[in-house]
């Protein structure tokens, strides 16, 4: 394959190419690719990360056109071996071919992601071993080996996240597959077609792991109100020291005050609180950030009150 003007002749690339008839003119809206536009090039550094660690980043350059009814990325990894090259034996094409087997994006292999994730089709494993190198997956009387890298990036966040963008434009009308191979590697392309895109959701299978806690705990706060909530579930919005941001108030005995106008609040007014404040990580590698009033301890009115949110009248 030729090499594009001003690229390394050595560099790995990758295609992945989208078919369908709704490329058949070679026009389309640019919106439905646009997951799959980041997504090609997240997924090779997700995986670059999973196995060599942060230190070797990664820089990969994408490019799109129109190819005979087909629409094709073509992944430009150069930047990926230079920076990891010190990791492998001294063939700097092996380290990312490595990467791509791996993903199933290098073309037809034995054992990859893909095919991993395709044999597992949203269900989720029952018995999980390791014997050195290899992993072995059962589901009742199936079994699957695979490569410990290959379990490894399965259940990585990112890859997961970035490979469901991948398959995500064949959840469209008139996208009916998307194809992966390194043409230096690999005259054979994986496909997944339409009927699978549900396999290969970032949720799926393995996807079902717990969200990881990171905090979890009870403390005192003070917050200004700036919004309350006039239904019981709802979120408030309070400021601290500028900041503003939501919290939810599970005090009904507070709660009661607040309905039968035994306390009431003005703009500014503050609250002395007891929150439960918690940070989880979910499995695609989000933070999610809650804080809920449990307990209000005391209402402060000597923060500039500018007159009652509950009083009649008020909006």
């Amino acid at each position: 394959m030729k090499a594009r003007a001003g690229q390394n002749p050595d560099a790995v690339l990758v295609e992945f190419t989208y078919d369908g008839p709704v490329f058949a003119d070679r026009s389309m809206d640019v919106r439905l690719l646009g997951p799959a536009l980041v997504s090609v090039g997240g997924v090779v550094e997700a995986a670059n990360r999973a196995l060599n660690g942060e230190g070797a980043e990664v820089r990969v350059n994408v490019h799109a056109d129109f190819r005979g009814g087909s629409f094709v990325f073509q992944v430009d990894v150069q930047q990926v071996w230079e920076h990891v090259r010190h990791l492998s034996t001294g063939d700097d094409t092996a380290a990312v071919l490595a990467i791509l087997t791996a993903l199933g994006l290098a073309g037809k292999v034995k054992t990859s992601v893909v095919k991993f994730l395709r044999w597992l089709n949203g269900r989720t494993p029952e018995k999980i071993e390791e014997h050195g190198a290899l992993v072995s997956v059962t589901i009742g009387k199936a079994k699957i080996d695979l490569s410990r890298n290959v379990f490894i990036l399965a259940n990585d966040p990112g890859v997961r996240k970035y490979l469901d963008g991948v398959v995500t434009p064949l959840q469209q009308e008139g996208v009916e597959s998307v194809s992966f191979r390194a043409p230096s590697f690999s005259k054979e392309k994986e496909t997944i077609v339409r009927d699978e895109v549900s396999a290969f959701s970032a949720t799926a299978g393995l996807g079902e792991k717990p969200e990881e806690v990171l905090v979890d705990t009870t403390t005192k706060a003070v917050y200004t109100v700036v919004k309350p909530a006039f239904v019981m579930g709802y979120k408030w919005l309070v400021d601290v020291g500028g900041a503003k941001f939501s919290v939810s108030l599970e005090d009904k005995v507070f709660w009661q005050k607040l309905v039968s106008h035994e306390v009431r609040l003005g703009p500014y007014d503050a609250l002395v609180v007891e929150v439960a404040y918690r940070a989880v990580k979910d499995f695609q590698g989000n933070l999610k950030v809650t804080n809920t009033i449990t307990k209000v301890l005391d209402v402060r009115y000597d923060l500039g009150r500018q007159g009652s949110l509950f009083d009649e009248g008020a909006n």
